[in-house]
């Protein structure tokens, strides 16, 4: 094999850019092409299998996105909550384009969250997410199996749960206020 450098591969004079073959017995530049073989190999594995993960997580994300039942609520940054009028503590998501938020309001005890549906096509309602507190993460998931804040009612349950209580929602273009289950007046801003 001729590399145009005027002898056969690993003869004298035949180093090209390999430093250091000198007195190696003409075995540096061998063992160099080799080495550099094997890594245009890796590389060329790497890559399509960067292309293969790629592809596939490309197309996740737009099943998820176009084709899913799963909402996602992204926290609001700035809002503010009230509680009768006082700054208290918690965090508000916003989803479904700004016609659905869930506000969890932290404090002393255990946080409580309410899933609120903005007026549009139809009225808007206030519901309480009874055991379950939406977390203080940027981004919420919320599938349709099993959904947060629904509860539903087993008619042969020989315990009905109490009527919930009037919420008396007000909407507002950036805000909204309601009665929380302990009696307190909630209000959000963002």
């Amino acid at each position: 094999m001729d590399l145009g450098g005027g002898g056969e591969l690993g003869g004298a004079g035949d180093c090209g850019d390999f430093a250091g073959c000198e007195g190696d017995g003409g075995e540096g530049p061998v063992v160099r092409l080799r080495f550099a073989g094997r890594i245009r190999t890796m590389r060329k594995a790497l890559k399509i299998t960067g292309l293969v993960v790629g592809t596939l997580l490309v197309l996740a994300v737009v099943r998820e996105a176009f084709f899913s039942y799963t909402a996602y609520f992204i926290i609001v940054p700035g809002a503010r909550l009230y509680a009768d009028g006082k700054a208290i503590s918690g965090w508000l998501h916003k989803g479904d384009k700004g016609r659905a938020f869930i506000l969890t309001r932290g404090g002393s005890g255990k946080p409580e969250s309410y899933w609120i549906a903005m007026p549009g096509e139809r009225n808007g309602w206030i519901s309480s997410c009874g055991g379950w507190a939406a977390p203080s993460f940027p981004l919420v998931a919320i599938g349709d199996v099993n959904p947060r804040c629904f509860s539903f009612v087993n008619s042969e349950d020989p315990n009905p749960t109490p009527k919930p209580l009037e919420r008396k929602p007000l909407f507002g273009p950036r805000f909204v206020e309601f009665s929380a289950d302990d009696g307190s007046r909630i209000k959000a801003s963002w």
